[in-house]
């Protein structure tokens, strides 16, 4: 199973905004009708800092981070 990514909007001003964001993946192995494990598939968390400057100048800031439920 791997849904999609979920994002909330932490902070936001005109010229600020910060989101939170990631997923929760993760499978399992089935063999011989038994049931093994549930693994990990790639779950994540990001979070996200972007600031407009004058001129339209911007920058982003994105930090993402892998975990094992």
């Amino acid at each position: 199973m791997s849904p999609m990514a979920q994002a909330i909007e932490v902070y936001k001003t005109d010229t600020d905004r910060v989101e939170f964001s990631g997923r929760l993946a993760a499978f399992a192995v089935i063999q011989d009708g038994a049931h093994d494990e549930i693994y990990n598939g790639g779950s994540r968390v990001r979070l996200i800092h972007e600031h407009q400057f004058e001129q339209g100048w911007s920058s982003i800031i994105r930090a993402e981070w892998g975990f094992d439920p």
